[in-house]
């Protein structure tokens, strides 16, 4: 009787350490990288997306890329209206909001370059299973800037703390589906010992390819 009661209580064991381990490998045997995350990145070549941002201005962003044809187009709504920036071949100012397209890693600007930003200069954590076939990183990165604003003769020397603190949801596959993210600045004018802070909370989604 005590080895029958043994041998059920080592196949629970055993059960449960299966369920757990499918449960945590995302039914695939393997968790996203960050190296997964990145080359995915890199790999995309048409994508559009959704972003919120909120503090200073309360602003919502509907963009879409397509690096195949050069062209993009974002769509802002805030306090002031509805502003729409496209970047089209032979269009006015092209070369200008391609090189934003392209080169800018402002989440408004371009969300994939905004998370391999992160991901290569911050520290990323994880991942962490979040639901059913998602997973999600933890990404601290923090920088210090440091300039002048004024004339030449009188610039005033400014230092500005950056730090931001985001959450990025990824596929089983490494794919960006969206995520959360918090950017403080904490603005030191050195020569009137007076520092201002501001905060930017944001969230965005990836929706998809764009066919342009």
């Amino acid at each position: 009787m005590k080895r029958y009661v043994g041998e059920v209580v080592v196949l629970i064991l055993l059960v449960s350490v299966l369920v757990f381990w499918v449960s945590n490998a995302g039914g695939n045997g393997s968790a996203p990288t960050v190296g997964s995350v990145l080359s995915h990145i890199g790999n995309t070549t048409s994508f559009c997306w959704r972003a919120e941002l909120s503090g200073s201005t309360n602003t919502t962003i509907l963009a879409c890329i397509n690096y195949d044809n050069k062209t993009a187009v974002w769509r802002s709504r805030g306090r002031n209206g509805v502003y729409v920036l496209s970047a089209v071949p032979g269009g006015k100012f092209y070369e200008i909001n391609w090189d934003l397209a392209t080169r800018s890693h402002g989440v408004e600007w371009n969300v994939m370059n905004f998370i391999a930003w992160l991901f290569r200069n911050g520290n990323v954590s994880g991942p962490v299973r979040a639901a059913k076939g998602e997973y999600e990183f933890n990404v601290t990165y923090s920088w210090t800037e440091s300039y002048a604003i004024g004339t030449i003769e009188n610039g005033t020397p400014v230092e500005t703390k950056n730090l931001i603190r985001a959450i990025v949801r990824v596929d089983r596959d490494g794919n960006p589906l969206g995520g959360t993210f918090t950017w403080v600045r904490y603005v030191i004018y050195l020569n009137e010992n007076r520092t201002l802070r501001e905060e930017t909370k944001g969230s965005f989604e990836v929706l998809g390819p764009w066919v342009a």
